[in-house]
């Protein structure tokens, strides 16, 4: 994990850390710890020189979203410390932790502190996750913040997230996917098995398999729960570009440089169909979330609509003047929105194969697409190293996410469309909470203008 922070657009922090000097060591292991959250903290070291000092903890302490005080046999016995907890009490922005077995001093005694005494960075902490959950409940949460997730050797190409929340998937150049906790931003398990770069990667509707899609020309299924894979899918004649699940789990869905599509039982890993129509490599693939249709993407700059019972194919879209990378169908199956090469998003009505909507914005390449439940907005990645969330009603932009320092290759939506995942070249996976913009759904201009959270 890493430090994503927003740039503030006022003085300040979201956290103030209030220690004793002699408890300098433990106070930089919990800013650290707080920094892998998204959260901006101040502390001694963040103080520049020549800056004078008085005047930069003053401004500090009260421009802070909060202040956590780390209570200690040294702090209890500091003046310094114990002003500046009483300013963050009075301020009603107090949160206190003991790192010993000191008491706090009078007048502080009957606010709840956080048991930080036996918390070690990087180990599980109900004290330590307690003290977050406070963090968020004081902090304004009206920008997006993100997660970083490192320990991908190699660009990053494809993420999905599990309907529960209980875990997100990466697929990387590597040859390896990553499950990850993300709530923590820790890893917990590295999937070896495939014997060229891992493109794409998807979750079953109930979380209880994950199905990658590999530049050695095969899908595997993995268990969640074990790491092991437990079927190896094979028929392609040519690279698996990606992969989707069927909403009822009935059927596996593949997209392949070999040009063409294919349906399978992920029960017994046989081949139920091909879908053949594209004239180069297919890019993307999607599945309607009645599973009645699926929709394509390629190298032949068009999007195709195939009805998965017969394999026939329904509509051809065309309208962009480049490959067409990725593709997503709206949650009630209203629209499709793809991604293109040509540096447009572009959404068409799923039922006629008409352009609604032309999206402009990205400086780059779009690689990739997703859409959010309840049709709250949806979302993009670039080569321009930005995410962006959009109005499928007006086409305005209404987040621009920046933090990667490379391309973007991949993005995926949570269920409950409160959190934006990303896979980028710069190694890294990033999860963003978009939580309030989500929320913003419908509320007219306020959702239509652009919004950037810069975390460089």
């Amino acid at each position: 994990m890493g430090l994503d922070a927003p740039a503030r657009k006022r003085p300040g922090h979201d956290i103030f850390l209030s220690y004793d000097r002699e408890d300098g060591a433990r106070a930089e292991e919990l800013a650290h710890a707080l920094e892998a959250h998204g959260w901006t903290v101040f502390w001694d070291a963040s103080i520049q020189p020549g800056q004078r000092w008085r005047d930069v903890l003053k401004a500090e302490l009260v421009a802070a979203g909060c202040v956590v005080v780390l209570w200690s046999r040294r702090s209890v016995e500091s003046g310094w410390v114990e002003e500046e907890a009483t300013v963050a009490r009075d301020a009603k922005k107090l949160l206190p932790a003991r790192i010993d077995d000191a008491d706090p001093p009078f007048g502080f005694g009957y606010i709840e502190a956080a048991n930080l005494a036996a918390w070690a960075p990087g180990a599980p902490s109900a004290e330590f996750e307690g003290l977050v959950r406070a963090i968020a409940g004081k902090i304004d949460s009206s920008r997006p913040r993100s997660l970083t997730l490192t320990g991908h050797e190699l660009a990053v190409y494809g993420c999905a997230v599990a309907a529960d929340h209980r875990y997100l998937v990466s697929a990387s150049r590597d040859a390896t996917l990553r499950l990850w906790d993300p709530i923590a931003g820790t890893e917990t398990m590295t999937l070896p098995g495939h014997a060229a770069p891992v493109l794409g990667c998807a979750v079953a509707p109930d979380g209880t398999y994950v199905v990658s899609a590999s530049g050695d020309g095969t899908l595997r299924f993995w268990d969640p729960d074990t790491g092991t894979s437990f079927r190896t899918l094979e028929g392609h004649a040519g690279a698996v570009e990606g992969c989707a699940v069927a909403p009822d789990g009935t059927y596996v869905l593949s997209a392949s440089r070999d040009t063409t599509l294919r349906l399978w039982s992920p029960v017994t890993g046989d081949s139920i169909r091909v879908l053949e129509g594209h004239a180069r490599a297919v890019s993307g693939c999607a599945i309607s979330p009645d599973g009645t249709f699926v929709v394509s993407s390629s190298e032949d700059e068009t999007l195709r609509v195939w009805d998965p019972g017969t394999g026939d194919q329904l509509l051809v879209l065309e309208g962009h003047e480049s490959s067409v990378s990725g593709c997503a169908i709206a949650f009630d199956g209203s629209y499709i929105a793809s991604a293109s090469l040509d540096n447009t998003l572009r959404l068409w009505d799923a039922h006629t194969g008409d352009t609604r909507r032309v999206l402009r914005g990205h400086t780059g390449s779009v690689f990739g697409c997703a859409t959010a439940s309840g049709g709250a907005y949806v979302v993009s990645c670039s080569s321009d190293s930005t995410l962006r969330l959009w109005d499928p009603l007006s086409g305005d932009v209404r987040v621009a996410l920046e933090g990667h320092t490379s391309p973007v290759y991949g993005c995926a939506v949570s269920p409950d469309g409160s959190r934006v995942a990303s896979a980028s070249d710069d190694k890294t996976v990033r999860v963003w909470d978009v939580a309030v913009i989500a929320a913003r759904s419908g509320e007219g201009g306020a959702g239509a203008r652009e919004i950037v959270a810069d975390v460089r």
